[in-house]
């Protein structure tokens, strides 16, 4: 998972490579092997370009797109999870613009898939716990419900466990998680 490249592109240039990715997806028809990868490519392009603005229809075709190319990645494939983050990152957007819970429920469904995809040491595990913990947070703060904060709690708790003192990612989550601990009071 990794952090999300926030590096801006010039708008000339993701257009064209999002042109360039949409040529490629016409030539990789269903059943094509790279399909779920020209997919994925495309929705990626889309998602920097529509870049949390609001202003056009490129997170629908984003979301779109990576549903797309999540059916073409079942269960127990071993590009799953990588899929599923880049489903959950387009549709948490959309929550946050919508307030729709259906995207955060989702996006919490797909997080508990994936960890159990995601082995305890695997590099992508982290981004995983940590967007969970988020998503589980966001949507106690609407159900008040404490299962939902002792889960979030737990998640950042295992995050520290892979952050050794020093990490960029450890002031972040130490803060997180005092955050959700202040809720319990």
């Amino acid at each position: 998972f990794g952090v999300r490249d926030n590096r801006t592109d010039p708008p000339n240039e993701l257009d064209e490579r999002i042109r360039i990715y949409t040529e490629a997806l016409e030539h990789c028809p269903s059943g094509h092997p790279e399909r779920a990868s020209a997919l994925r490519n495309l929705a990626r392009a889309l998602y920097r370009r529509d870049g949390g603005s609001g202003s056009s229809g490129d997170l629908e075709q984003c979301i779109e797109l990576y549903d797309e190319a999540l059916e073409l990645r079942p269960a127990g494939h071993p590009q799953r999870a990588n899929f599923i983050h880049g489903l959950t990152g387009a549709l948490y957007r959309r929550y946050c613009r919508l307030c729709s819970l259906g995207d955060l429920e989702r996006c919490i469904q797909l997080y508990e898939e994936a960890l159990e995809l995601l082995p305890t040491g695997h590099p992508e595990r982290l981004a995983c716990l940590c967007d969970l913990a988020r998503d589980l947070k966001s949507r106690f703060r609407r159900s008040h419900s404490p299962d939902d904060l002792e889960r979030c709690i737990q998640l950042y708790d295992e995050a520290l466990e892979l952050l050794p003192p020093g990490h960029p990612w450890r002031s972040p989550c130490l803060h997180n998680l005092v955050l959700a601990l202040a809720c319990r009071f």
